[in-house]
């Protein structure tokens, strides 16, 4: 199994769950600690039992600080998130983390 995490607002998280991308481009993580650093109010969780044959080639790493070093991320844009084989199509389940609550 794989996850993945974005840390944004609830609304944000909302749509994603839904299946639809707001912004051009998102980054994901495979790191809660790290999505939480991003959030603004939650972090969507994303399950995979696999993943679309493009997914390695998108893995880029973000520097980071000091004392969090850097993080691993995937920039996926809308057609990769929404359309036909692309990352909603495989996921298995979805799952809002709020800020104060679940992290």
């Amino acid at each position: 199994m794989f996850r993945f995490y974005r840390g944004t607002t609830f609304h944000e998280a909302v749509c994603l769950g839904e299946g639809f991308q707001s912004r051009a481009v998102t980054h994901w993580t495979d790191s809660l600690e790290k999505a939480a650093m991003y959030s603004k109010g939650a972090v969507i969780v994303m399950e995979f039992d696999e993943m679309p044959k493009w997914w390695n080639r998108k893995m880029s790493i973000a520097e980071g600080d000091a004392i969090h070093g850097n993080i691993r991320e995937w920039k996926i844009s809308i057609d990769e998130f929404e359309k036909d084989g692309g990352m909603y199509c495989y996921c298995e389940y979805a799952k809002i983390l709020l800020e104060g609550f679940d992290y």
